[in-house]
């Protein structure tokens, strides 16, 4: 899959970025003066609860760090739908139980070994969610075989087939594609139909695994259909194709068998490509004998902090969901389940908030069940960073460095989220905050009223004042993206071929 590196500029962002300066106004308000004036400052609340109306539907919790002192709430006791925020909890309990420098991994196995030649290979699937063409043409060059000389079988017993988890059915957009122990170039396939026929990109060569059925039609929307056969993935592509070139990207569907026989042919592709023979046998899905030699390891050339910056700076749900997915099988045991990363999170989440404010029914905030009070955020954040001082760091940075932070929206349901840190000169959080609107006023007009709101407390006080040095070292920078950014759920853009990215929500996914 191409590294297709993607302007990280997202429009709408000014409202956003003046709500955020009203926060670090707050808080030069907070370093000003001993926190019981602070909460008997009636020009701020004022400001706040004039501005942010209907009052039921808005929620406001800010903290110092470190200790955690509540300086300002508003409703912040209040659950909310978190739309994106989730992600925050998905990547903080990662790095506490896996590490940041946790690589995701697949193996490589074989039975009848003669010098380079095997019998079967075996493939196993761990759940990596960067397994890109990229990677796949490092595994071909580490393995030491030329031939295979039976099958090329791949497990994915790693992941259960049946995932509970919310998605949009019919709906063939990237971020739509199904989890699972394989998930390669992200479970999508990205084409140029030109003049009545289907090409790859170069980095990603076709295999006889996908089979077009291309339809041009005078009018209508585009549409694409997938079909999984015993062998082969069927596409059906219609709308006006004519003869012009036209780049889709799609998911492969949500046949749980697809991902595995995607792999498998890809690899076999890869293989060839790379100098071996043609694999003699078939591609076909099963289980690693225990009597197969394990041949190669592989580990992802992303850490996990690096993959979480990918994924907090995208939003990606597909990632995200993949990343709660393997936690759960790492640390309860495989197979890879929804209950068991659900149980996971809501223990390690009320472990530091003291209750179960925080309600998690998916990693990437797809499940509008996901809630949470704003004052059980800002508690839960101030105590992971003393965990996970790397945290803020990963994600995205606004107002010039001075706020990292994690937005959420459901756009057609009245959903606004932002919850993140306060940065100091010295790039240090001094402060942990969440803003949440959740009805159907917190609409296009909720950053106009933050904006309004900035400019009065503007007004009040002077700038933050640093309070720490550096202590934790450089931010991690994400590596060269692969992602698409993702639409807001639900509901989804009409389908176009691309990405279906409404401009006005183009950096926070669901």
């Amino acid at each position: 899959m191409a590294r297709d590196r993607r302007d990280r500029a997202v429009p709408g962002r000014p409202p956003l970025c003046l709500a955020l300066s009203a926060l670090l106004a707050l808080l030069a308000i907070a370093a000003a003066r001993p926190a019981t004036d602070w909460a008997g400052d009636r020009r701020v609340d004022s400001q706040v609860r004039r501005l942010l109306r209907p009052r039921g539907q808005h929620s406001v919790s800010i903290r110092l760090l470190p200790g955690g002192e509540e300086i300002y709430a508003l409703n912040a006791a209040a659950p909310r739908r978190l739309a994106s925020v989730s992600k925050l909890f998905t990547v903080a309990t990662a790095l506490a139980r896996l590490g940041p420098d946790y690589r995701f991994r697949t193996g490589f196995y074989a039975d009848g070994l003669v010098g380079p030649s095997a019998g079967n290979l075996y493939l196993k699937g761990f759940g990596d969610p960067f397994l890109v063409s990229e990677e796949w043409r490092i595994v071909v060059g580490a393995l030491p075989l030329m031939e295979v000389r039976g099958d090329v079988v791949v497990d994915d017993s790693y992941f259960e087939p049946d995932l509970a988890l919310v998605e949009e059915p019919g709906v063939p957009n990237p971020y739509n594609a199904i989890n699972a122990a394989f998930a390669t170039n992200f479970n999508t396939l990205h084409v140029v139909v030109e003049d009545g026929h289907v090409r790859g990109e170069e980095q990603t060569p076709l295999t006889p695994f996908t089979v077009f059925d291309l339809r041009s039609t005078r009018r209508g929307p585009l549409s694409i259909e997938t079909q999984q056969t015993e062998r082969e993935l069927w596409v059906k592509i219609r709308g006006r194709l004519g003869a012009r070139p036209r780049s889709l990207r799609f998911n492969l569907g949500r046949d749980p068998r697809t991902p595995a026989l995607y792999a498998g042919h890809l690899f076999a592709a890869f293989f060839a490509r790379g100098g071996g023979t043609p694999i003699a046998g078939t591609v076909r899905r099963g289980s690693v004998p225990e009597s197969a030699d394990l041949l190669y390891l592989h580990r992802s050339s992303l850490t996990l902090a690096e993959v979480a910056s990918e994924l907090l700076d995208y939003s990606n749900n597909f990632i995200a969901n993949q990343v709660f997915l393997v936690l759960g099988a790492e640390v309860s045991g495989a197979p890879a389940n929804v209950q068991k990363s659900r149980v996971l999170l809501a223990g390690d989440v009320k472990e530091r908030v003291g209750s179960d404010a925080v309600r998690l029914f998916d990693g990437s905030g797809l499940d509008p069940r996901n809630v949470g009070a704003a004052a059980a955020i800002t508690t839960y954040l101030t105590v992971i960073h003393d965990e996970q001082p790397l945290l803020h760091t990963l994600l995205r940075s606004y107002l010039d460095g001075r706020v990292r932070a994690k937005s959420g929206t459901y756009t057609q349901e009245g959903v606004r989220a932002m919850a993140g840190y306060l940065i100091d000169a010295g790039g240090e959080p001094y402060a942990s905050f969440a803003l949440l609107c959740d009805g159907r006023k917190c609409d296009r007009r909720t950053p106009e009223k933050y904006d309004q709101l900035l400019a009065q407390l503007s007004d009040l006080v002077p700038p933050p004042i640093a309070t720490s040095a550096p202590a934790t070292g450089p931010a991690v920078e994400p590596a060269e993206s692969l992602l698409p950014l993702e639409p807001p759920m639900p509901p989804a853009a009409p389908y176009d071929g691309g990405y279906c990215v409404p401009p006005e929500d183009a950096g926070g996914a669901g």
